[in-house]
């Protein structure tokens, strides 16, 4: 069973409550206490102060007239007999349809653009609490070569023997992304968290009779121009992870078979 991510949160009819001052006690403790309620109300504010700034820029545009301005209908009935009644009248027309068609399509963008942000955060969010088993180890895939090493470390340093992990370790403290617990959505949210600029998307994949979730999150700036994390729909659990740093191969992570590092030696380098 999918789970029902959408019941955590403030809806937005409650946020534009809060903003009337009329959201009821209890859900102000949760807005107040929610980094991501609390972030759409500010980008609803933040819209709004848009929206504000827009019209008083055409107010500040529009001349004063000298007169009070004649009615629509006086105008038409002016221009009747010099034949310009016509254009008036699809000039207005044009002006409604075309005020019309940007209000819509302002609205259908910012729907696109938030759904997909929302629900990556709540999916997120939700796996974040999974706990995953320590004791397994995780697999680096790049440029046809694999490094193993324990899923979660319990410390950032790398044997300096292993020129290739130094590497990989670097790129992860440069992006700002756990190097200690890759594969997991807390260290994923963090850096999302984090980004000034990003772009979210959430698919569904069916794979053998299995449904998982795939987060995916790109951005303009940093070192780490985009990632990707997948989720078994049914419990949120981690199953691999995918990363593109700049200027680097795409690096696939997952967890390695039970049998394919030895008890002794579970971190292994990369092949020669």
């Amino acid at each position: 069973m999918v789970p029902d991510l959408g019941a955590s949160h403030l809806s937005d009819e409650q946020l534009e409550r809060y903003r009337d001052g009329e959201l009821a006690a209890g859900d102000v403790v949760h807005l107040k206490s929610c980094e991501e309620c609390a972030g759409r109300l500010r980008e609803m504010d933040e819209a709004m102060a848009v929206y504000v700034e827009y019209r008083q820029v055409v107010q500040a545009m529009r001349p004063m007239p000298p007169r009070p301005w004649a009615s629509l209908d006086a105008l038409i009935a002016r221009d009747a007999e010099s034949g310009r009644s016509k254009i008036v009248r699809w000039s207005l027309r044009l002006a409604v349809a075309a005020a019309a068609c940007a209000v819509v399509a302002a609205l259908v963008w910012r729907q696109n653009a938030e759904q997909p942000a929302i629900r990556a955060s709540e999916i997120l969010a939700r796996s974040a609490s999974v706990t995953a088993p320590r004791s397994r180890d995780i697999a680096f895939r790049v440029g046809g070569r694999i490094f193993v090493r324990p899923a979660v470390l319990t410390t950032d340093a790398t044997p300096e023997s292993d020129a290739a992990a130094r590497h990989l370790r670097s790129l992860f403290v440069a992006a700002r992304y756990s190097w200690r617990d890759p594969l997991s959505a807390r260290s994923f949210q963090e850096w999302r968290s984090g980004l000034r600029q990003k772009l979210d998307s959430v698919n569904v994949i069916r794979q053998q009779g299995q449904e998982s979730y795939r987060v995916r999150t790109d951005s303009a700036v940093g070192v780490l121009q985009s990632a990707s994390i997948t989720l078994r729909a049914a419990d949120l659990y981690p199953t691999d992870a995918s990363f593109a740093f700049l200027g680097e191969d795409p690096l696939d992570v997952s967890y390695a078979p039970a049998e394919s590092t030895p008890a002794a030696a579970p971190t292994a380098g990369w092949p020669r």
